[in-house]
């Protein structure tokens, strides 16, 4: 299956914050400069970045480029985070998978596993 359906109940989301850091004031003030007043040739179009993570979504996963094209915008997402940002497993986990989905896909382990999720 080439993407999965989520209920609500099954996300977890987490905000990541990026900062830039610089060596000092002026080089901070350089980028600021550059960045409000870039002109379209100097920055890559976001349409050009997206066709290319999809040239590269079909490589990797060696199917059509029609079916990565049919894609709706949120399907697309889920499939360039499913692909280019893979999460390791906890080192110091008993059990490297989100176990309280078991609950819903095998219900006769609730009783087991209610108490952990």
């Amino acid at each position: 299956m080439l993407f999965y359906r989520y209920k609500t109940i099954d996300l977890r989301i987490t905000v990541v914050y990026r900062a830039k850091c610089f060596e000092n004031e002026e080089t901070r003030d350089k980028y600021n400069a550059w960045y409000q007043t870039a002109s379209d040739d100097q920055v890559r179009p976001v349409g050009e970045i997206v066709n290319e993570l999809k040239e590269e979504l079909v490589k990797r996963r060696g199917i059509e480029s029609s079916i990565i094209n049919s894609l709706n915008p949120v399907q697309l997402a889920i499939a360039f985070i499913e692909e280019f940002i893979p999460y390791p497993f906890p080192a110091k986990s008993v059990i490297p998978y989100n176990y309280c989905i078991f609950i819903r896909l095998y219900p006769k382990y609730e009783p087991y596993l209610r108490y952990l999720c």
